[in-house]
């Protein structure tokens, strides 16, 4: 066909065009330009047509990133997909890289200083020209000197439904920003990737499905259906269509309530209304359809629910069993109650009956269509009934049927049967001998089954298997699995590797040995009710390696349970968590090592303040005591020289226990779990810091609300936060020529549970709004000899008592710090 004349543009059109920067019209294009369009739309036309080709996701993405590599004229790429569980993004696709540089890479978190960890905040495509120029991204200069880029443009993947699948970032060795051309491109690049990465998990979704919904397929001759609340009925089988007459597409703009018989609805839906309440999980009953032809059909429906984890319905499974035939012929079946038990007994399939005495032979409509001959035709007699068996299978059929009556037994036999288009099928036939009065086999009643489907599942559940044992070998962890005894029946090779030990030595109960001692017990405790409730279950232990070492390990089980809910095996994973362990002791010891040193640096400013207060009852001693002397000698002054005495001994108790206190905060002794009096705490807190509050000229008010929930802590601990608050606040109104500090004591809530929250506010200089999380940061400061770990270790004991410790600016001047702790639930 001619190319249309481009349609003339008013100017607001042409002004939109432009400030787009998408070309107004070809003409306007020069052919360097229309040529790289082109390629590039060549290029997307492949990409899409190998999408609907492929099953491969990684070659895909290569093939993306490739193609966007190109269409930017990029030095780097690399594409990324996003782990839900971690919240991470995971490099699979590279282009340009050192591999070995880029190891360290792979997984990249949203806390990252990189453009895709940007991106992935965001939501949206971030473009850095020139990292080196770019103030704000001056923690990415080091890896991008590493790697060997100056620019970067990460463009993220999202689903149809916009959720993060992944992330396509291009890098530049120079300076460079895309053209609006190349962008619009990429994101067309981007949304082939994502359809790839959307297909695979749709498939990975299906496959986790498919032995929930295996099960019903493989009833084969019985109508099922699939069906949402929301979106009505969303996948039927052939079997329901040919039972209600309507194809595929037109049963899906059904719904079941047009298709129920008038009469037998309102039964229908009060047992669906039973399932909704959550009474229970599904129903049978007889009931009646009304065809699209308006026949009348009788069946026997089966409805079950699969519930989320919250209990809410996710989706139902319908079967439909077409008794419309049997219903007509029960008159007939009633000449022989032999004939009917045998029917009643057996499943609701095709079925066929042969009759030893007149070589008559019977075929229900199913067995017609299995075999895919017409029932108007009749049943055919039995010499030409076996012309329907495969060749290959005729004579060992013919010889099973006959050894069946020699010995007056049942029949069983598996085989193929030829449809007359060709097409072969796998059938299983079952079938019961029925006796005369005379003792002798007068007829066989059977069945037909049409397992084709069943066959090519067990092949798929092969391969499945075989995937699984595959997957478990290269996984890091220790796979198993054990029966519902705890009898070990698979363990993988790096579980092998790690103990030394064989296969032999290591089946059944022998791999129970390589758990620690003192770890025993409480597994097996812990397995015992995990059987019994059967749940999954979680427990870190210390393994045996080869060597004689022990390491931790966290140990999870997960029950594999039939459809009946009845336990059939167990499967668990061994994850080594000991180098995790030991650098989190590690860094739990030098935290503690941390502020311990800085108690000890904070003694230097308390100290002043500590002999301003020891001062106080030492120079009442010594006045106390010169007023002793001077009541010597004077009889009647005995009751003045006792309470003299007594304040003396008081005074000098209170030194003591101000140099206690001193001593515990230096040499980090534990000190007891206390009711908390918080007047006194406060009035504790403020003498310490009296000397640099009136060399600053410092007004002090303090709040406390009347009946506050008890609150027991560690009372050092807590005087320290609150002397850290308190000195951080005088430092920052050192230059304020009236400062206010206000601490208040109230009653809050955390979690509708009681708490007593301390507020600290001053009207200082305040803080940046961009710092308000770093100062909770270890070393950082803003004071010229601050060591960066005040505020830090109050937070820790905050958190440690299951609280807070958070800080915000004033809408004035100032700050507000708030400390959160949790009260006594008991009190």
């Amino acid at each position: 066909a001619g190319a249309r004349a481009p349609r003339r543009q008013t100017p607001r059109r042409r002004a939109a065009a432009q400030e787009s920067g998408r070309p107004r019209n070809l003409n306007s294009r020069s052919p360097d330009e229309l040529a790289a369009d082109l390629a590039a739309m060549t290029c997307l036309h492949e990409l899409s047509t190998r999408l609907h080709e492929s099953s491969e996701l990684e070659p895909l993405l290569e093939e993306v990133l490739n193609a966007t590599v190109a269409l930017q004229k990029s030095d780097f790429g690399t594409l990324q997909l996003y782990r839900c569980v971690s919240g991470q993004l995971e490099i699979v696709a590279q282009r340009g890289f050192d591999p070995e540089k880029l190891k360290r890479y792979r997984y990249i978190d949203r806390t990252a200083a990189t453009s895709c960890a940007r991106a992935l905040r965001l939501a949206r495509r971030v473009i850095i020209e020139d990292v080196e120029r770019d103030r704000k991204r001056a923690a990415l200069r080091g890896t991008a000197a590493e790697l060997g880029f100056r620019a970067q443009t990460s463009t993220p993947l999202f689903s149809r439904g916009g959720k993060l699948l992944g992330m396509m970032t291009t890098h530049f060795r120079q300076p460079h920003r895309p053209s609006e051309r190349e962008l619009r491109f990429t994101d067309l690049y981007a949304r082939q990737a994502a359809e790839a990465i959307e297909r695979q998990h749709a498939e990975e979704a299906l496959r986790t499905s498919e032995g929930q919904f295996r099960r019903y397929f493989e009833l084969g001759l019985i109508g099922m259906a699939l069906t949402s609340l929301t979106k009505g009925i969303i996948e039927v089988n052939d079997e329901l269509c040919r039972i209600l007459g309507y194809t595929r597409e037109e049963l899906l703009q059904k719904t079941w309530a047009e298709m129920t018989h008038p009469d037998d609805l309102a039964a229908d839906v009060a047992q669906f209304e039973r399932v909704m309440a959550g009474q229970s999980d599904g129903y049978s009953l007889e009931k009646r359809w009304v065809r699209k032809d308006g026949e009348i059909i009788h069946s026997v429906m089966s409805a079950r629910c699969e519930r989320r984890a919250d209990g809410s319905i996710d989706y139902l499974i319908g079967l439909v069993l077409d008794i419309t035939e049997l219903k007509k012929a029960e008159a007939e079946l009633r000449r022989s109650e032999a004939y009917l038990a045998q029917a009643e007994r057996l499943s609701h399939t095709g079925s066929w009956a042969l009759n030893l005495a007149t070589a008559e032979l019977f075929w229900s409509e199913e067995h017609f269509r299995i075999v895919g001959l017409d029932s108007a035709a009749g049943a055919p007699g039995y010499p030409l009934a076996l012309k329907v068996i495969h060749p290959d299978d005729r004579l060992f059929v013919v010889e099973a049927l006959e050894r069946a009556m020699r010995e007056k037994s049942e029949f069983e036999t598996q085989c193929r049967v030829v449809r007359p288009d060709g097409a072969v099928r796998f059938i299983r036939s079952l079938a019961q001998p029925v006796f005369n009065r005379a003792g002798e086999v007068s007829e066989y009643v059977g069945t037909i089954i049409d397992i084709t489907e069943a066959r090519q599942a067990e092949e798929k559940i092969a391969e499945s298997e075989k995937r699984f044992r595959l997957l478990a070998e290269t996984l890091p962890q220790h796979v198993w699995s054990s029966d519902r005894n705890g009898s070990v029946d698979y363990l993988n090779q790096r579980w092998l590797d790690y103990t030394g030990m064989t296969w032999e030595e290591a089946r059944g109960n022998g791999g129970h040995a390589i758990v620690h001692p003192d770890d025993r017990p409480a597994l097996e405790a812990l397995w015992r009710q995990a059987n019994a409730e059967k749940k999954s279950f979680e427990s870190e232990v210390r393994l045996r390696k080869k060597s004689g070492e022990y390491r931790r390990f966290v140990l999870r089980g997960a029950p594999f349970l039939s459809d009946l809910g009845e336990m059939l095996e167990w499967h668990g994973t061994n994850t080594d968590v000991e180098d995790r362990r030991r650098a989190k002791e590690e860094l739990e010891n030098a935290q503690q090592e941390l502020a311990r040193v800085t108690q000890i640096t904070a003694m230097g400013e308390m100290a002043a303040a500590i002999a301003h207060e020891i001062n106080q009852p030492l120079g009442a001693i010594v006045n106390n005591t010169n007023y002793c002397l001077g009541l010597l000698g004077h009889p009647e002054a005995e009751k003045k020289k006792r309470a003299a005495l007594r304040d003396i001994v008081a005074d000098a108790n209170r030194a003591s226990a101000i140099i206690q206190r001193i001593r515990g905060l230096t040499n980090g002794s534990r000190h007891p779990i206390t009711t908390l009096n918080f007047p006194d705490l406060l009035e504790e807190v403020i003498n310490l810091c009296q000397r640099s509050l009136t060399e600053h000229q410092i007004k002090v008010t303090t709040a406390v609300a009347k009946n506050l929930p008890r609150l027991r802590a560690d009372r050092v601990q807590i005087q320290q936060v609150l002397f850290n608050l308190v000195t951080n606040s005088i430092g920052a109104m050192s230059q304020t020529e009236e400062g206010v500090l206000s601490i208040r004591v109230a009653r809050g809530k955390l979690e509708r549970n009681p708490t007593i929250l301390i507020t600290v506010t001053d009207n200082g200089i305040g803080f940046a709004p961009e710092v308000a999380e770093k100062m909770f940061d270890a070393f950082y400061t803003t004071k010229k000899h601050g060591m960066g770990m005040g505020l830090r270790i109050s937070r820790s004991i905050a958190e440690k008592y299951g609280g807070y410790l958070t800080a915000r600016r004033n809408e004035g001047e100032g700050a507000t710090f708030s400390f959160l702790l949790p009260a006594d639930e008991s009190a």
